[in-house]
């Protein structure tokens, strides 16, 4: 049976929409991972993407006057300044992301945010095509929610985040092809509310009263999965992952998947030598002319 380009687009619809279905989100949503892939001196890349995210409008979001979107930016650079060193700076945005369970102020309202994260790391290639990189970082971000119902469940906080990444993968100048998981530890500070017991009930799915989310340290497990394909300076890049909270009261949402597409914009010294092929590794001997013959 014939595979067609058309079908191919269905299955990605299917896809993205049950991804699209999470909900009962707090105060974290999940963000793309930095995946450099970088692969040798000099190598430099910049991702320009948009995560999809649900509009989650249970109840008659026409009444709120709240503009939503479906999309949010991101955008990852990485430089490798020397051999096996690798530099990242990133920015994830949250914009007007809309969550509405059936009335429930204390999850309802629409969100914005951003956070700029940097990091540095290792990476190393292993025969022709394989590599592995491990990266550690730190950032900021803010978060804001305005509530469907009430302004008195608005709610705005700054957080700072820590981080480990170890990848691997595969590519060469058309494709690659990265696995990898990112151990995140976030802590809110300057929580602002109309509600002042907000700050002790947002992290309880029954509305409860609990620790204050300022006195918390969240951490997460984070694997993804990043795809490049094009040919040497640009490509298209798609990267699915998910996150698990694995500390700290609720703040996460139930089905906590995403999916981001964009370009990249990749410089290395390799394309523009013959056969674009990476440094010899260490102790590896060329063969001679007469061994070719």
């Amino acid at each position: 049976m014939k595979f067609t380009f058309t079908r191919l687009n269905l299955i990605i619809l299917a896809f993205v929409t049950i991804v699209l279905s999470s909900c009962d989100e707090r105060m974290y949503f999940p963000s793309r991972a930095s995946a450099p892939g970088l692969r040798e001196q000099f190598d430099t890349k910049l991702v320009l993407s948009l995560k999809a995210q649900s509009a989650s409008t249970d109840g008659d979001t026409a009444t709120h006057k709240h503009a939503t979107s479906t999309v949010s930016p991101s955008v990852d650079f990485a430089f490798s300044p020397v051999n096996h060193l690798g530099l990242t700076f990133s920015y994830n945005g949250i914009t007007n992301r809309a969550i509405d369970e059936l009335g429930t102020s204390t999850n309802s309202g629409v969100f914005n945010g951003h956070r700029f994260d940097g990091g540095a790391g290792y990476y190393t290639n292993f025969g022709r095509l394989g590599f592995f990189e491990g990266y550690v970082g730190a950032g900021g971000g803010y978060l804001q929610r305005k509530s469907f119902y009430s302004s008195y469940e608005d709610f705005s906080a700054h957080y700072t985040r820590f981080y480990l990444q170890p990848a691997a993968g595969i590519g060469n100048s058309i494709f690659m092809l990265t696995g990898g998981m990112r151990l995140a530890l976030q802590h809110f500070n300057d929580f602002k509310a109309g509600d002042s017991m907000l700050r002790y009930k947002i992290t309880n799915r029954d509305n409860y009263v609990g620790p204050d989310v300022t006195s918390q340290t969240f951490v997460f497990w984070e694997p993804f999965i990043n795809f490049d394909i094009g040919y040497k300076y640009v490509k298209f890049n798609v990267q699915t992952g998910f996150s698990s909270q694995l500390a700290g009261g609720t703040i996460i949402g139930s089905f906590p998947v995403y999916v981001s597409m964009g370009i990249v914009l990749n410089f290395a010294p390799r394309f523009v030598k013959s056969g674009n092929e990476l440094p010899h590794p260490p102790g590896h001997r060329k063969p001679s002319h007469d061994e070719t013959e």
